[in-house]
């Protein structure tokens, strides 16, 4: 595994038929792709406003169906839009750990 962060821009990977959770589908499955072969993976959503929580509960549970709920900040770096982006996620992490309990 390299130790080089992997940078994946999220706005490369949106469903062109506009479908929030096909779109985190699309980017879940590059980062676990990513994570098979890079220690740390580093998302961009730069660019991309207004997304809601369906996208983060589907991009996370996706991410952490292969690698365990504890490691994920640990692995995958998160670069957020705006605060109100960054609120959002928090809302779906916080989600996704009380699940894990």
């Amino acid at each position: 595994m390299t130790d080089q962060p992997d940078v994946i821009d999220a706005t490369r990977h949106m469903d062109p038929d506009g479908s929030i959770v096909l779109s985190a589908r699309l980017l879940g499955r590059v980062v676990v792709r990513k994570l098979e072969s890079s220690e740390h993976v580093h998302i961009s959503f730069a660019g991309m406003r207004g997304l809601p929580s369906s996208y983060f509960n589907e991009l996370l549970q996706m991410i952490v169906s292969t690698l365990k709920t504890k490691d994920l900040c640990e692995r995958v770096k998160f670069e957020f839009d705006s605060p109100v982006q960054v609120q959002v996620f928090e809302r779906s992490l916080a989600a996704l750990r009380q699940d894990a309990a």
